[in-house]
C-alpha cells in the first residue's frame, strides 16, 4: 500500500493532536494529586507527631 504525502501529514499530525492531549491530561491529573494531597495534610506541628525520632535516639537495651 502506497501512502500519499498528505496521508502522512495527516497521520503525524494526530498522533501529535494524542501525544500533546496526553501529555495536558497527565499534568493535569499530577496538579490534582498535589493539590488534593496539599489539601488533607494535617497542618502545623500535627504533621510530623509519631514520626518525629527522639532527642536521644533509639533506645537500647
Amino acid at each position: 500500500m502506497v501512502s500519499t504525502t498528505g496521508e502522512i501529514q495527516r497521520a503525524a499530525a494526530r498522533r501529535m493532536r494524542l501525544l500533546v492531549v496526553g501529555l495536558l491530561a497527565l499534568v493535569m491529573v499530577l496538579a490534582a494529586a498535589v493539590v488534593w494531597l496539599a489539601a488533607t495534610r494535617p497542618d502545623g506541628d500535627a504533621a510530623d507527631q509519631g514520626r518525629r525520632p527522639r532527642p536521644g535516639g533509639p533506645r537500647r537495651r
